[in-house]
C-alpha cells in the first residue's frame, strides 16, 4: 500500500534520508525504529505528503501522497500533537470530524475508541501528555483511513495507556496498514510483526520480530531526567543481574538485565528515591543485540 523507492531527502544540505526503499502492506503493523535524528519523522512527513522527496518515489496505492485522492487514504499523527489547547477536547475533535467531511457521531466513535471519556468537557490544553496523545490519535482515526502513519504514538503514555494503544493498533491493522515510528525497542516488539531499523537516514535492517526473538534474559531500559549522579547502585536494588549506564544526550539511560519482569520494582524504587522518571521499556536481550548490530 505504501511504497518508498530509492528515496532521498536533505535539509539545508544535510542528508535526512539516503536511498531508502521499503513497502508496507495491509494487515500488519510495521515499526520504523531509530534514535532521534535517524530520519523517522522525515519518512512520516513524506508518506503523509507534507514534504516531497529530493529524489525517488513515494506512492500510496500507486498515487503520490500529495494527491488529494491519496490523502483521503491517510490518517496521520504527528510527533507533536497539533491540537487547539483552548478548546474543549471533544469540541475540537468534532470540528476536525466536520473538516474531514464526517459528522458528530464519527467524533463520538473515535473519542470512545481512544478511551477519552474522562477528557470530555475539559480544555485540551489541561489534559495530560498521555491524553493529548490519545486525542491526536483519535483525530487521525476519523473516517477509518486504510493507512495510518503514527509518529511516536506511545510516547508520554503510562504503561496501562501504552498497552491499550498497542491493542487498539493491532485491531486496526487487521483491515488496514499501520506504520509506526518509535525510538523504543519495547514498543516495537509489542506492536510489530515487522521492524525497519534506521540510522543516520539509512535502512540498516528490515526483519520480522518473531524471527529475532529467542529465549534469554530480558533487558529493561529506563530513562530518567539528566543528573550529575549515577544511579546504577540504586537500580541494582531491584534484583537486576546487571546494570549498565548508556550514553544519551538529553537524559540518563540505564539498561538492566534480569530473568524476571522488573518493571514494577524499577518504578517503585524511582518513586521512593524521588528520581525524575521519563520512560521505561523492556525487550529480549537478543532483540537489543540485533538492533545494536544493525546500527
Amino acid at each position: 500500500m505504501l511504497t518508498f523507492s530509492k528515496v532521498s531527502k536533505s535539509y539545508k544540505g544535510a542528508a535526512a534520508l539516503k536511498d531508502v526503499s521499503f513497502k508496507i502492506e495491509k494487515g500488519a503493523i510495521t515499526v520504523i525504529l531509530g534514535a532521534n535524528g535517524a530520519g523517522k519523522s522525515t519518512i512520516m512527513k513524506l508518506a503523509a505528503g507534507i514534504i516531497s522527496p529530493d529524489s525517488g518515489d513515494v506512492l500510496i496505492d500507486g498515487i503520490p501522497p500529495a494527491n488529494r485522492q491519496a490523502r483521503q487514504l491517510i490518517g496521520y499523527l504527528a510527533e507533536n500533537e497539533n491540537i487547539a489547547e483552548n478548546e474543549e477536547a471533544f469540541c475540537w475533535l468534532r470540528a476536525i470530524s466536520f473538516i474531514k467531511g464526517k459528522d458528530e457521531k464519527e467524533a463520538e466513535r473515535v473519542f470512545r475508541l481512544c478511551g477519552l471519556n474522562k477528557a470530555a468537557g475539559r480544555p485540551a490544553g489541561k489534559l495530560s501528555k498521555g491524553y493529548k496523545k490519545r486525542l491526536a490519535l483519535a483525530a487521525a482515526l476519523i473516517g477509518n483511513p486504510p493507512l495510518l502513519l503514527l509518529d511516536e504514538p506511545a510516547f508520554g503514555l503510562d504503561p496501562v495507556q501504552t498497552d491499550e494503544t498497542v491493542n487498539l493498533l493491532k485491531n486496526l491493522s487487521r483491515e488496514g496498514a499501520v506504520a509506526v515510528s518509535t525510538h523504543s525497542p519495547e514498543a516495537a516488539r509489542n506492536m510489530a510483526s515487522r521492524m525497519i531499523v534506521l540510522s543516520k537516514g539509512e535502512v540498516k535492517a528490515d526483519f520480522k520480530i518473531d524471527e529475532i526473538e529467542k529465549d534469554g534474559p530480558r533487558a529493561f531500559v529506563v530513562r530518567t531526567e539528566k543528573s550529575q549522579s549515577d544511579i546504577s547502585n540504586i537500580l541494582r536494588r531491584t534484583g537486576a543481574s546487571s546494570v549498565q549506564k548508556i550514553s544519551a544526550a538529553d537524559c540518563d539511560e540505564y539498561m538492566l538485565l534480569s530473568e524476571k519482569d522488573l518493571r514494577k520494582e524499577i518504578l517503585e524504587i524511582l518513586k521512593k528515591e524521588n528520581i525524575g522518571f521519563l520512560e521505561l521499556y523492556s525487550c529480549k536481550k537478543s532483540l537489543l543485540e540485533t538492533i545494536k548490530d544493525s546500527i
